[in-house]
């Protein structure tokens, strides 16, 4: 297929890889951001319309689930993986009928 160049089409294109580099970049800055909250731990962290959710969540799995039933403590415990997530959400407050804020 041919690339076909024309001057409004251009510059459509053109606005639309603009924008995709700055999203690129602001999602960047949103990472880095949401991580230092995430690092300060498990709980609420409040702004003045929003508040970050931070939830730690552990997992432990063996490699056999069958095995649980058959197999001594000792070798379950050698054998299990733990992994452990931290996930954070944006929500905003609700807001009463004045407007003030309604704390989670």
């Amino acid at each position: 297929m041919a690339v076909t160049f024309q001057k409004n089409t251009a510059q459509t294109v053109d606005e639309i890889a603009s924008l995709d580099a700055e999203i690129a970049s602001l999602k960047r800055i949103r990472t880095e951001l949401m991580e230092n909250i995430k690092s300060q731990g498990e709980g609420k962290y409040g702004g003045s319309e929003h508040y970050i959710a931070v939830n730690v969540r552990r997992a432990v799995t063996h490699p056999v689930t069958e095995l649980k039933k058959l197999a001594s403590r000792q070798w379950l415990k050698a054998h299990e993986r733990v992994t452990e997530s931290v996930t954070a959400c944006v929500r905003g407050y609700n807001k009463s009928d004045d407007g003030s804020i309604i704390l989670p």
